[in-house]
C-alpha cells in the first residue's frame, strides 16, 4: 500500500511539471515599453557609436535580460556594405538599456536602423517639420523580432 501511494505521488508530481503552463506572450503594453527602451538606446548608440548622424548603419541586437538588467548583448551588422559595425561600442551602450519593469527573464531580438514599410507610427502633422520627421524615422527603424 505504501509503495502504491508513493508511486501515485511521484506520478502526480511529474505530471504537474510536464503540464506547467508556458509564459504568456508579451502584451501590447510590454511590447510598447520594449520599443520605447530600444528607441532611446538606439538613439544613444547613434550618438556614441555612429557619430550622431542619421540612424546609423543597419544592425541587430540580441539581449539576454535577467533580474531587470541586460546580462549580455550580441550585436551584428545587417549590411554587407557596412561590415565594420562598432560592435564593442554598441554592446556597451545596450548594456545600459532601461529594461521595462515587466520584462522578467527573457531573450529579446531586434533590428535597428532598418527600413520598415509597415511602420504604424503616426505621421508628422507638418511635412516640413524635420525634427518630427527624424524622430519618426528613428522610431520606425526599430523592429522587435522577439519576444
Amino acid at each position: 500500500m505504501r509503495f502504491g501511494a508513493a508511486s501515485l505521488l511521484l506520478v502526480a508530481c511529474s505530471s504537474s511539471e510536464a503540464t506547467a503552463p508556458s509564459s504568456p506572450p508579451p502584451s501590447t503594453n510590454d511590447r510598447a515599453a520594449w520599443h520605447e527602451a530600444l528607441v532611446a538606446t538606439h538613439r544613444q548608440a547613434v550618438n556614441e557609436c555612429f557619430g550622431g548622424f542619421g540612424k546609423g548603419m543597419p544592425y541587430s541586437v540580441e539581449l539576454a535580460v535577467e533580474g531587470g538588467a541586460v546580462k549580455s548583448v550580441t550585436a551584428s551588422s545587417l549590411a554587407e556594405k557596412y561590415p565594420d559595425l562598432p560592435k564593442e561600442c554598441v554592446d556597451k551602450v545596450f548594456r545600459t538599456l532601461a529594461v521595462p519593469a515587466s520584462a522578467g527573464t527573457t531573450t529579446l531580438r531586434a533590428r535597428l536602423a532598418v527600413k520598415n514599410p509597415s511602420c504604424s507610427e503616426q505621421a508628422c502633422a507638418d511635412a516640413a517639420d524635420l525634427k518630427c520627421q527624424f524622430a519618426r524615422d528613428v522610431r520606425c527603424s526599430v523592429v522587435i523580432d522577439s519576444p
